[in-house]
């Protein structure tokens, strides 16, 4: 199993699939919704996806909309969303959960928590 991280900034990237490694969880890192599903498109699905819900210009869509992309698909892959903005809960709980959210910095108990119930 590996776990999928999917953020625009490359240092937030780098530092989430660190330590998830950290903790001996294979994690893949992607730049853009496209680069995910791209690498996801044979069927080896991720345990889990980390998904920053603003992805930045260079991907088609947001998190928002790949996590709704994926629903659409039936991909069934448990997402945590994570964000350094504010992002409407009410949003967030329809999607994914009110517990699956996390605020950046993203605090490292509350990510591998999360992480760790799909592994």
């Amino acid at each position: 199993p590996w776990v999928a991280v999917v953020d625009d900034d490359a240092s937030v990237r780098r530092a989430l699939a660190r330590l998830l490694q950290a903790e001996g969880v294979r994690a893949v890192a992607f730049a853009t919704a496209d680069e995910y599903l791209a690498a996801t498109r044979g069927g080896d699905a991720p345990a889990c996806l980390v998904l920053d819900v603003h992805l930045g210009v260079a991907s088609r869509m947001s998190g928002l909309e790949l996590h709704d992309h994926l629903a659409a698909h039936g991909a069934g892959v448990p997402v945590v969303l994570i964000s350094a903005d504010e992002v409407s809960a009410a949003d967030v709980a329809q999607r994914v959960g009110a517990g699956r959210f996390l605020r950046k910095p993203v605090p490292r108990d509350a990510l591998l928590a999360l992480v760790g119930t799909h592994d």
